[in-house]
């Protein structure tokens, strides 16, 4: 059997009309206020229950240096400011000809001045002051005094007549690290718990937003049938009409709340970064590929919302066709359990294959058509597999949703009338082969 313009002629009103159904629910208005205020307070929550304490308000640790220079070297001031991020803001100013009073009453709650002497042989002497009532506490002092001493420094090397670039060899950072053969052995094992805590992530996401959808579709369905509203409906759409709209107006719906959430949580996060002193969005996806996933970037919540699209669509034919084989409400929980064992054994079976180090699960977590909703943006992110493999598995599972179509096409029009017991999925198999040996359905 193959679709037409004709057998989808109706769609779109089906789909307002139950898209604005959902909108204008009580409950389910609701449940967008809860979602939303749990993304505004998730960040914040999340650090006081840690236990993280509220930071002062952002801004340069000191606001301003006044640099008194009495010695021959050259302080750079533009160059204080570039050496360390934490004074990126704060105002370095050398005090050309001019001797430090000594009275610290001239000074602001956040300034500091810096006096910089020579002594006996080629020795150099850094004195900093702060007023009486300074707000600068003694870790950005002790920060700003290393500051200045590297400065100093450099400003010594530069008299000396080294270059800039000798002067970068001079002052490069080096470590070393102690260690045994085990802690080279252990470098996969920690990549491989980064993996599973970003799966685990990405799967309860996909986990929530598959059973809020799968619930409204087989919710609808049954509803309207046990209620003789799909009696109605008929008379004006056709049936691959029907269940088509109440699909994608169920998707919008759900997907809607799951974008004012994400929304909602990056609002959270930015204010976080203010008043905790959280890492920035960019420093956050540094941390990120530091930890195994080398493919992360601007593209990985595209590559999100198409896996998680076509998953859902999936899951989504499933319920309504369970839906459709339901004549009460009471019925609805037995037409959800075959489409929930399949959403929570994709799930399981996910976060488990995480564990295991195999090249052979980790392609065939990707191409598989339940698990790859879960598994196939993770396996790209950690580098796992390649864009084509992604794309490859985002044809398989469309293939399958065009196969879930052409059967859903041939028995919908009779489960859709059809009174009684809820039909289970053999009963729907037996229905569609037989439609098949009589020339298929209208």
């Amino acid at each position: 059997m193959s679709f037409s313009k004709a057998q989808l002629k109706g769609t779109k009103q089906v789909f307002s009309f139950t898209f604005l159904s959902l909108l204008k629910n009580k409950a389910n208005i609701i449940a967008v206020a809860v979602f939303l205020i749990a993304g505004l307070l998730a960040v914040p929550a999340a650090m006081l229950l840690g236990g993280r304490q509220i930071s002062a308000a952002p801004g340069a640790p000191v606001a301003q240096v006044q640099i008194y220079n009495e010695t021959d070297l050259q302080i750079d001031s533009s160059r204080l400011a570039q050496s360390d991020q934490d004074f990126a803001a704060t105002g370095f100013k050398v005090m050309d000809d001019t001797a430090f009073s000594g009275d610290t009453r001239e000074l602001s709650e956040d300034e500091a001045a810096a006096v910089i002497t020579e002594g006996k042989g080629e020795t150099y002497q850094i004195d900093l002051y702060t007023s009486a009532e300074t707000e600068i506490s003694s870790e950005d002092m002790s920060a700003l005094e290393s500051l200045l001493q590297e400065e100093v420094k450099t400003a010594q090397y530069q008299k000396a007549g080294l270059s800039d670039r000798q002067i970068q060899l001079l002052n490069a950072q080096y470590s070393t690290q102690i260690g045994t053969v085990s802690d080279v052995v252990n470098e996969d094992t920690q990549e491989q718990g980064s993996q599973y805590g970003i799966q685990l992530g990405y799967a309860i996401v996909v986990l929530i937003v598959s059973i809020m959808a799968v619930s409204y579709i087989i919710r609808t369905v049954v509803e309207e049938k046990a209620s003789k509203l799909v009696e109605m409906l008929l008379m004006s759409v056709r049936p691959l009409a029907l269940i088509a709209g109440k699909i994608l107006a169920a998707m919008a719906y759900v997907f809607g709340i799951f974008i004012l959430f994400l929304i909602s949580l990056l609002i959270s996060y930015g204010v976080s970064i203010r008043i905790f002193g959280l890492p920035g969005i960019s420093e956050l996806l540094e941390i990120v590929r530091q930890m195994g996933a080398g493919n992360i970037g601007p593209q990985i919540p595209v590559i999100m919302i198409i896996s998680m699209i076509l998953g859902c669509l999936t899951f989504a034919i499933i319920a309504g066709l369970s839906g459709a084989g339901c004549s009460t409400t009471e019925d609805i929980s037995g037409a959800s359990t075959t489409v929930m064992l399949l959403i929570m054994g994709g799930y399981f079976v996910a976060i488990m294959i995480s564990n295991v180090p195999s090249r052979g699960l980790e392609i065939f977590s990707a191409l598989c058509p339940v698990l790859s909703v879960f598994c196939g943006p993770v396996q790209y992110a950690m580098g796992n597999i390649s864009a084509g493999m992604l794309i490859l598995s985002w044809v398989i599972q469309g293939a399958v949703i065009l196969l879930l179509a052409l059967f859903c096409a041939k028995v919908y029009s009779s489960l859709i009338i059809y009174k009684g017991n809820r039909l289970k999925w053999t009963d729907m198999i037996g229905l569609a082969r037989n439609k098949t040996g009589k020339g298929g359905g209208r």
